[in-house]
């Protein structure tokens, strides 16, 4: 049975807001993308596996290089790396980490406890229960020598190369490219516009001659159809970790199996029922073996009441001995 995802993506601006969307497995979405409320998504989307997209300003991303091997030890280690680069007390922060699939590096997404806590009670209160929490900017796509903008009203998704991702305030495409062009291998530029803005055009004009290409799309249904295609392509770190990851839910392990369980002991019960009628069917083949053993007994002895053992009996006949029937 294919499996179907509802993605839903938060704004920053208003709260209580949010797009969302249910998708195949392979990110194809299956209706358009609806606006509007948690209250909105239908009980049935609920149920899909549940992605939540939060606001990239809200998210720090880093990568380190540690050498260090263990998980437990890197949990120890990371916020006090980042103790620099953090404004608030790192004791106020969560701290959700991976291992790079690219090179040694550790990346790591920060976020208010606080705020995190705030996002996962409102999810919670319509019932909804994602299984993966990510930052919207993390799915930029990742792609050697290059620098991929997703340009939205009010501000602006990065990544420079390999590197990590930024979200940014809107300004000046050139200003944008400076901050995240942190290195001198990049040679292409790709803008993706979540409308068409003629006020760009000339910017984007402007930057042709500084790389060996740039290439612009306009995102028909906005950013978050680019984020969805790119979260199905791309590795990302699960927000819920440590004190947020999800507590197994019994009953809903063992859904799947409710009808196999019944199915089991049905057939448990058809294998107790048919060993006692069997059981009773061999006592009463006893119980008549038994008379009719007695009976033929007689013959050789009128008294007879007692053949518990009826091979010493048997013997004792064929022997031609005097039978004691005060001994079994």
């Amino acid at each position: 049975m294919a499996k179907n995802f509802t993605i839903i993506r938060f704004h920053h601006s208003n709260k209580n807001r949010c797009e969302y969307v249910v998708t195949n497995e392979r990110g194809e979405i299956k209706n358009s993308i609806k606006y509007g409320t948690l209250n909105d998504i239908p009980d049935q989307e609920k149920n899909n596996t549940v992605v939540i997209m939060l606001p990239g300003e809200e998210i720090l991303s880093k990568s380190l290089n540690l050498p260090i091997k263990s998980n437990v030890k890197l949990k120890q280690a990371i916020p006090f790396a980042l103790e620099d680069d953090i404004a608030n007390d790192i004791n106020d922060c969560h701290f959700a980490f991976k291992k790079s699939e690219i090179d040694e590096s550790i990346i790591i997404n920060v976020i208010n406890k606080t705020l995190f806590k705030n996002y996962l009670n409102q999810l919670k209160e319509v019932n909804i229960n994602p299984s993966f929490v990510v930052s919207e900017n993390s799915c930029v796509s990742i792609i050697e020598n290059t620098i991929n903008l997703i340009v939205e009203d009010t501000k602006v998704h990065g990544r420079s190369g390999l590197k990590d991702s930024y979200t940014l305030d809107r300004m000046e495409l050139t200003n944008i490219i400076k901050v995240l062009e942190s290195n001198n291998n990049i040679n292409h530029l790709q803008i993706s516009l979540s409308e068409n803005k003629g006020s760009l055009a000339k910017q984007i004009k402007s930057l042709t001659d500084a790389y060996k290409s740039v290439n612009t799309k306009i995102l028909l249904k906005g950013a978050f159809q680019e984020f969805i295609k790119n979260y199905f392509l791309q590795d990302h770190i699960n927000l819920l970790q440590g004190d947020f990851k999800p507590k197994i839910r019994f009953e809903e392990v063992l859904k799947p199996w409710k009808k196999s369980a019944a199915l089991f002991a049905l057939l448990l019960l058809s294998l107790i029922i048919n060993n006692v009628l069997n059981i009773n069917k061999l006592v009463n083949y006893e119980a008549n073996l038994s008379t009719y053993f007695l009976n033929e007994y007689k013959y050789f002895y009128n008294n007879a009441r007692n053949v518990d053992d009826p091979i010493r009996i048997v013997n004792s006949i064929k022997n031609g001995a005097q039978l004691n029937m005060n001994n079994s």
